[in-house]
């Protein structure tokens, strides 16, 4: 469901919604009803390779019952030497590239050199808080710099421009590459599971979890493996769905990445070999117990009996830009998923039922950073029973305070509204680093 606000045609808007809300879904019904009034559409669809895959997948998906009429074209080389030719087909082409200034050159360079008559240009830039705004202080920073080029109208090319994102502060509290003339509120289906849900059924677990370090978070690692496996044996004792994920987001340095990959390896190795000990496994089931705080009666020797069979055939993979590994959601039924960055933003997990995130800023944490790492949000209906995020104290402090502002943010009125509730935001966070360092 799109609430419009501001109902007048404008050539600027910012489209807020969710994280995993279903923007991208938005977007393409967006351009299912509006396609045919522009002779290209510029999808600015991905920030990394792993979300342009995906973003793809899903375009391709949708452009098969248009009969050729739209045609998507996945970024490549040819954009300057091709556009003449694409100009001149009866039809709208969608070209969905990354967020990266070579690209953003080229079609540049295309538009300019080739377009000599008026033609309308539809320009969607989803995570547009990323890269989009200008970072830089004493000069524009060139990503921002490309995007406001692109945009600039001429003799020839009348630009609509639509912005999309799930945390707006950088569009509204730096400068960006347009000024927004309409607001539009993405409210999620039914189904969907945000902040308030998570916070209210107490799915974050933060008691006795630190971010010190030490021994590599060897303690945080186990604590939140046990969750996840044995979180994993009950959905499967319980329900249909035999996939899980488990996703261990704690630094954003590569080489770290390895190391938690051998720590997760040494955990699993080490139940393998112990679990028909029923001491030992039933240690294991109070940890879960005691973390997850679930007290419903479960036959343990059941869940024994799944764990042997199903979750010593889990997957593990690194995804970090410079491994090979990708990620495809069905490939495997059960996996462990290490990362950072890239994992961080605008990707989704399907079957996440476990997240380890450590991952935050050292000082008061970012809250458009730390709102787009919370990749567990989503549409999660038949598995959020299962579901819990492992995370400190403070990332969770963190995670109350947003979500007051994201309350907010859901009912705002307008462009100056929104300004005005996250120009607060901003005084606050000020205000807080000041008495810390009092």
């Amino acid at each position: 469901m799109i609430k419009i606000l501001e109902n007048k045609e404008k050539c600027a808007e910012l489209w807020i919604g969710q994280v995993q809300s279903g923007k991208t879904s938005a977007i393409l019904e967006y351009i299912r009803n509006n396609y045919s009034k522009y002779k290209i559409i510029i999808y600015l669809s991905a920030t990394n390779n792993l979300l342009l895959d995906q973003s793809n997948r899903r375009i391709e998906s949708f452009i098969e019952s248009f009969e050729n009429n739209l045609k998507l074209v996945k970024y490549d080389e040819s954009f300057s030497t091709n556009l003449t030719y694409y100009l001149l087909q009866n039809k709208t082409y969608l070209f969905s590239i990354l967020k990266q200034t070579t690209n953003l050159q080229k079609i540049i360079h295309g538009i300019t050199e080739v377009v000599t008559q008026p033609i309308d240009i539809l320009i969607i830039d989803d995570e547009s808080d990323y890269a989009s705004t200008n970072i830089a202080t004493a000069s524009e920073s060139e990503i921002f710099k490309l995007i406001k080029r692109i945009n600039q109208k001429n003799e020839f090319i009348n630009t609509k421009f639509i912005s999309v994102t799930a945390t707006p502060f950088a569009n509204i509290l730096t400068e960006n590459v347009v000024e927004y003339e309409k607001l539009v509120i993405l409210q999620p289906k039914p189904g969907y599971f945000g902040s308030e849900d998570f916070i209210k059924n107490d799915k974050y677990i933060f008691e006795g979890i630190n971010n010190k370090n030490e021994n590599n978070n060897c303690e945080e690692i186990f604590k939140s493996l046990i969750v996840w496996i044995f979180s994993t044996a009950i959905m499967l004792s319980e329900n249909n769905v035999n996939k899980s994920e488990f996703l261990i987001n704690i630094d954003s340095l590569k080489q770290k990445h390895n190391q938690i990959c051998k720590i997760v390896i040494q955990e699993l190795e080490n139940l393998y070999k112990n679990i028909d000990n029923s001491s030992f496994f039933k240690d294991y089931y109070n940890i879960y117990k005691s973390l997850t705080k679930n007290n419903d009666e479960i036959n343990i020797d059941k869940l024994k009996q799944i764990i042997k069979k199903n979750l010593f055939n889990t997957s593990i993979r690194i995804i970090n830009g410079e491994n090979n590994e990708t990620y495809r959601s069905g490939n495997d039924n059960f996996v462990i998923i290490i990362g950072g960055n890239i994992i961080s933003r605008g990707f989704t997990f399907e079957n996440l039922i476990t997240e380890l995130i450590l991952n935050s800023p050292l000082e008061q944490p970012s809250m458009d950073t730390m709102l787009q790492r919370a990749r567990w949000f989503g549409y999660r209906e038949k598995i959020f029973k299962y579901m819990n995020v492992v995370m400190t104290k403070d990332i969770y402090n963190a995670y109350i305070e947003y979500n007051e502002i994201l309350k907010s943010i859901n009912y705002c009125g307008d462009i100056s509204e929104l300004e005005n509730i996250l120009h607060r935001y901003e005084l606050s966070l000020k205000n807080i680093k000041l008495s810390n360092k009092k």
